[in-house]
Formats: C-alpha cells, structure tokens, sequence
C-alpha cells in the first residue's frame, strides 16, 4: 500500500511540472515600431529590437526560429548575437537562434536577463513588417509582431470637380489612388475626414479597381458625423489600386463661411488631403453670427483695424493637429499640421509660418545640406534659422531670441509662429491663443 500511495504521489509530482513546462510562457515585444520605404534596411541607429524576456524555465540550452513577412533578414549565413547565443540563416526569411544557457564564458544566462534580438533586415514588400516566433518546444512564446510599415507609394485624393453647392449638396465623384503594392488585411479601415464644420450626409456608392475591386464598404462614424471609414471587406493582393466615391452627399454648419470644403485620407503614416466642393455664401448671411466650439472668436471688426492702421488685414488660423488652415476664411491643406511643443509654443511647417505672415515661397531658401531657411521678411531684411537653434539671424548684424528651439519633425522643419511673426515686426495684439479649441490666430 505504501509503495502504490509512493507511485501515485511521484505521479502526481510528475503531472504537475509537466503541466507547468506545457504552459510555461516568455513575455516578449518589440522595442519601437518604424516607418520606412520599401527597398530600405535597418540600421545600427533605429534596428527595432525582437525582446525575449528572462524565464525561469530557461535551465537548459534551446533554439527557435523567427520567420519575416514582407522583409528578408540581412544578417550573414551565421554568427553571433551576443555572448552565448548564435544564429543560422534558412533562407532570407527565416532565422534559427541557438541559445547556450548558462553563467559561464561562452553562455547567456536566459533565467535572468532578456534576450534582444535585433532586426537587421531589409524591407522587400510594402505593408506591416512582422516577425514571428516559432518556439520549436521551447519555452519561448509563439508570437507574430510588428515593427514596420514599409511604403513604395502612397494616397492621392482628388474630386472630379469642384462641385458648387449651398447648405448642403451632393459632390462629384470622388478618386482614392493607392500607388503602393500594399496589401490590405481584411477589417483594415482607412479613415476619411471631412474638414472642421462639414459632415457626411449619407452612404455613398463605392467602388474599387484592381486590388479593391469587392474589397470595399463604406462605413459612417457613429458619433462624429464628419468621419467616416472605407473597410477592407477582404484581404487584397499585392497591387496597386483605386477607389471611386460617388453620389456623396454632405453638409455644412450654419454660420461657417468657408468657401472650400477638404476631404483627408489617413491610413497608419499616410495622409492625404484635397478640395471636395465649393460652397455659396449668400443663404446664410443672417446666420453668420452663430459661434461654434471649432471656430475662433472673433478678435474684432476687419473695418476697426484698417481704419487704424489704413492697411489691408489678412488673417490666418491654425488649429492644432489639422492638416489645414484658413487664410481670411478660406481653408488651405496644409502638408503637416501645427503642434504644441514641451516650451508652449505653436509650432507650423517653416512655410506655413512664412506665407501666413506675407513672406512669399519665391523669398524662402531652405539649404537641406545646412538644415537652415533663409528668407526675405516684408521689409526686404534677409533673415536665417538653422534647425536645433533658439535665435533668428539678420542681415542687419541683429540676433532675434525666439521662445523655442527650431526643430526637424517627421521630415519638415517647424517653427514657433508667434516668434518668427515677432520677429519681423508683426505686433502681439496681432498674434492671439484660443485655447477653447487650441487655436492660433494672426493678422498682419
């Protein structure tokens, strides 16, 4: 009887650290998440790093592969990782990692201390770069992760024509080119975006070409009514593509006197922009005093200012993170939209900030080599500023403090509006802060 109760509980015991082995699991991730264009690789500077955290399953030595989608790994045909832990290229896509665990020359102590992996790879198709965790009965997790988008092309949007319509109004058909070979998940959204104070009005017809044709649906935002999405109905292939919107119909908020209404794409880094429509003015002039949490106060009547000052005002407003701004009331794309920085300061595209304050793009030099702009203020002083520094240069020998650093973002060079406006004499009145609805505002 003893010796049965011993073979059962060494049983028990032995069930037990099976089970535990079976369902062991690491935690792992990727370090950051990249942008690039397809055809480029990794680098020392921004290799995004595969994390497998320390286990204490990790007792004895193990190997498992990573396999690539939509990139090929760069490394040689083998190698090293680091102390204890080498590798073996099987193909262009897949990786086997071979791990000698323990404290000694020669061995990487997987029980305490995470192993990183980095991703030297080059990115062969557009789309999500993934790779995935193979465990081969290792206490490893299985896993797919993403690090990259990969881009070799992108979106266009443009209406037929501008249509011209009142309050409300049906547009002409609307074309989404997708130039990149990317392959689109089925469920993936793109998101559509109607400008501040327009919103869709119905679902219109849809239809795709090549990679999209059956592949697409129309989709309303339930509770903002100036958002919609175009869904992925189903996984496409590799192609490039069109979509065409038509009979789509939308509307405009009393009040607004915008004479342009813009559509903007997004989809991950892509982001695109264009005029759908041109409104009429005149079937709300009784109404225009009506005020909306999206648009800026009025700072005063136009008539006061010029009878001041005897010149002609233009004014321009930025809201923060659109991809447009009003120029005396027109809306304008704008390539990258204006942000708040760590010091406060409303930060714009170098050229947004210039033209908004009279300074035309044939008077703006940007050295790409100097990562500087030069350019001509309206009272024909040459002024510079050099990215990464806090003071504007002038031909005059004068050295302009502004309140913040230039700085090269997302691949455009931004610059604090109200310091560069200062600087070539356009006065704070001028230059005001509505922080209902993060707004800058300024006249000249």
């Amino acid at each position: 009887m003893k010796k049965l109760c011993a073979i059962f509980f060494i049983s028990i015991i032995f069930m037990v650290l099976f089970c535990v082995s079976c369902f062991s699991a690491t935690d792992n991730h990727i370090d950051r998440e990249l942008t690039v264009k397809k055809g480029m690789t990794t680098n020392e500077m921004d290799t995004p790093n595969l994390i497998i955290e320390e286990s204490t399953d990790h007792i004895s030595n193990f190997v498992f592969e990573l396999v690539l989608e939509n990139a090929e790994w760069i490394y040689d045909n083998s190698g090293t990782i680091t102390q204890g832990v080498t590798y073996k290229k099987q193909g262009k896509k897949r990786l086997a990692v071979y791990v000698n665990v323990g404290v000694e020359d020669g061995q990487f102590d997987a029980v305490h201390e995470q192993l990183r992996i980095p991703l030297c790879v080059k990115f062969t198709d557009a789309g999500d770069a993934t790779v995935t965790i193979e465990s081969n009965q290792s206490a490893v997790s299985d896993g797919t992760y993403t690090f990259a988008y990969a881009i070799d092309g992108g979106f266009t949007l443009e209406a037929e024509k501008l249509a011209k319509i009142q309050r409300n109004g049906t547009l002409s058909t609307i074309r989404i080119t997708d130039s990149s070979t990317q392959e689109y998940k089925k469920g993936t959204r793109l998101e559509l975006t109607l400008s501040d104070n327009f919103t869709f009005a119905n679902i219109p017809d849809i239809e795709g070409t090549r990679k999209f044709v059956n592949a697409v649906e129309f989709q309303l935002e339930g509770e903002d009514s100036s958002k919609a999405y175009i869904k992925i109905t189903k996984t496409t292939d590799k192609d490039t593509g069109a979509i065409y919107l038509s009979n789509m119909q939308i509307k405009r908020k009393s009040g607004i006197d915008y004479n342009e209404a813009y559509m903007t794409i997004e989809y991950k880094t892509e982001k695109r922009s264009a005029p759908i429509c041109k409104f009429g003015l005149t079937d709300e002039i009784e109404e225009i005093t009506e005020q909306t949490t999206n648009t800026p106060p009025e700072i005063s009547e136009p008539s006061e200012i010029e009878e001041s000052s005897n010149e002609i005002v233009i004014e321009s407003a930025f809201k923060v993170g659109e991809y447009s701004y009003t120029l005396n009331g027109e809306q304008r794309p704008l390539n990258a939209p204006a942000y708040i920085d760590e010091s406060s300061s409303i930060m714009l595209p170098l050229r947004a900030v210039l033209n908004c304050v009279g300074i035309t793009d044939e008077n703006i030099n940007w050295d790409s080599k100097e990562k500087k702009v030069s350019f001509i203020s309206p009272k024909g002083t040459l002024m510079e500023i050099k990215a990464g520094t806090d003071y504007i240069t002038a031909d005059n020998d004068m050295v302009l403090k502004m309140n913040t650093f230039a700085v090269i973002k997302d691949n455009y060079f931004y610059l604090p509006l109200k310091s560069v406006a200062l600087a070539i004499g356009i006065s704070e009145d001028n230059i005001v802060w509505y922080d209902i609805n993060k707004t800058a505002v300024i006249r000249y």
